[in-house]
């Protein structure tokens, strides 16, 4: 593996490798679960990532959530 491959091109690349193996509606949970992980992570170098980032994603997101699903199904916006 390149060691400056970016977490948004490895992301890429495993779907890529991996989509004739997964059934249709798991391969689309991924493509919605990869949306704030390629938010917060973007094009920094896979191998840049680690425990500390992992933590500072999880705060992000929780954050940015207003309840526990991950679409924020449990808004208080009315």
């Amino acid at each position: 593996m390149n060691p400056d491959i970016t977490f948004r091109s490895a992301v890429s690349d495993w779907l890529q490798l991996h989509k004739d193996y997964i059934k249709a509606r798991t391969l689309h949970d991924y493509e919605q679960y990869k949306n704030p992980l390629l938010d917060f992570f973007g094009d920094k170098a896979l191998q840049s990532i680690g425990k500390d980032e992992l933590g500072s994603f999880q705060r992000w997101r929780s954050a940015t959530l207003k309840g526990p699903g991950p679409e924020s199904k449990f808004s208080t916006d009315a």
